[in-house]
C-alpha cells in the first residue's frame, strides 16, 4: 500500500477538489482509518507474541474493510456537530484511500470494497510502491501538509456530547468495529485470502497457487527462502538473484510442502517507505494536539 504520506497528499488534493470546505482534519483521520487495523496488527504481535497469526490477519482484513472504516467513521460522527457531512468525509477518504491501495501492485493482497457480500480481493495494481509515481506522491503529500497546516489546525471541531445518547451509539459503534470482525473471518478465509486457506491445509500444499506479498527474503547456504507474515519459511525454485535479504512479492506453486515453484517475483529495494507513514501518522497527530485549542464543546 502507499505510504501514509502518499494519501494524505492525493487525498487532499481530489477531497478538497470538489468539496472545497472540507476540513482537512477529518480528510487526513480518514486518510488512517484503513490503516488502523494494520497497526493494531503489529502492536499486538509485539505485545502478544504466541496471538495465532492467520486469526489475527483475518481480523485484520476484515477491519480494514469499507464496511468497517464506515462503521468507525460514524462512531466519530456521532459526536460531532455536523453527522451527517463529517461522516461523509471520513468515509470518502477511506474509501479514497482503499482506492489508491488497491492501484498498487500487491500480488496475494488487496483490499474489500463490497464486504461483507463479496470477500474477494478487489486490486487493479499499476505500479510497485518504489515506483516513480509512489516517491511523487510521497513528496506531493509532505509539501501539501507543510503548505495547508495552518488551514488544518485552525478550522474549529465541534463536539456534541449531549444528549448521552450520542455518546452511547459512539460506544455501541465502536464495539461493532472491534467485536464483530471474528464473527466474520470465515468470509475471506473461504474466499482464501492472503491465501490463509491454502497454508492452513499443509497436506495439500502440492500444485497449488501461492502468492506472498513483501515476504522477508532469506539465504541459507545456496538456497533461497521466504518467510511470510507467520513466520513460517518456504524454500524457493526458480529465482534467480543476488539478494540475499530484503522483501520479496511473489507468486507461484507448491512443488512440495513447504517447497514453491517460483513463476514471477519482485524484490523491493531498501528506501524511505515505513519512515514515510511514520512520518505522515506523526503529522496527522501534530495536527490534531495544535487543534485541540480550537475543539469546542457545543450546546
Amino acid at each position: 500500500m502507499p505510504n501514509t504520506l502518499a494519501h494524505l497528499g492525493i487525498q487532499g488534493l481530489v477531497t478538497r477538489g470538489v468539496w472545497r470546505s472540507a476540513d482537512l482534519k477529518w480528510i487526513y483521520l480518514g486518510c488512517v482509518v484503513p490503516d488502523l487495523p494494520w497497526i493494531l496488527q503489529r502492536v499486538l504481535r509485539a505485545a502478544l507474541p504466541y496471538t495465532d497469526r492467520y486469526d489475527l490477519l483475518l481480523y485484520a482484513g476484515v477491519q480494514a474493510s469499507l464496511a468497517f472504516c464506515l462503521v468507525f467513521a460514524a462512531a466519530v460522527a456521532v459526536i460531532t456537530d455536523r453527522p451527517k457531512p463529517t461522516f461523509f468525509l471520513i468515509g470518502l477518504s477511506s474509501l479514497f484511500h482503499l482506492l489508491l491501495d488497491a492501484s498498487q501492485m500487491k500480488w496475494g493482497n488487496g483490499v474489500h470494497l463490497f464486504a461483507p457480500l463479496n470477500w474477494n480481493f478487489f486490486t487493479f495494481g499499476t505500479y510497485w510502491p518504489e515506483s516513480p509515481v509512489s516517491l511523487a506522491l510521497t513528496l506531493l503529500g509532505f509539501v501539501y501538509v507543510i503548505v495547508y497546516w495552518r488551514n488544518a489546525v485552525s478550522t474549529p471541531v465541534c463536539l456534541r456530547l449531549c444528549p448521552p445518547t450520542r455518546l452511547v451509539y459512539s460506544m455501541l459503534l465502536l464495539i461493532v468495529y472491534f467485536a464483530v470482525p471474528p464473527f466474520l473471518a470465515n468470509g475471506p478465509r473461504e474466499a482464501d485470502n492472503y491465501y490463509v486457506n491454502t497454508l492452513m491445509n499443509a497436506d495439500a500444499h502440492e500444485g497449488k497457487e501461492i502468492a506472498f506479498d513483501r515476504a522477508v527474503l532469506l539465504k541459507k547456504g545456496d538456497e533461497l527462502y521466504a518467510r511470510n507474515f507467520a513466520d513460517e519459511e518456504f524454500k524457493l525454485t526458480g529465482v534467480e538473484t543476488d539478494q540475499t535479504s530484503g522483501l520479496m512479492t511473489l507468486k507461484g506453486h507448491f512443488t512440495a510442502r513447504r517447497t514453491i515453484a517460483v513463476s514471477a517475483f519482485h524484490i523491493h529495494p531498501k528506501g524511505p517507505r515505513d519512515y514515510a507513514s511514520v512520518i505522515g501518522l506523526f503529522l496527522v497527530g501534530m495536527i490534531w494536539v495544535f487543534a485541540l485549542p480550537q475543539v469546542q464543546r457545543c450546546r
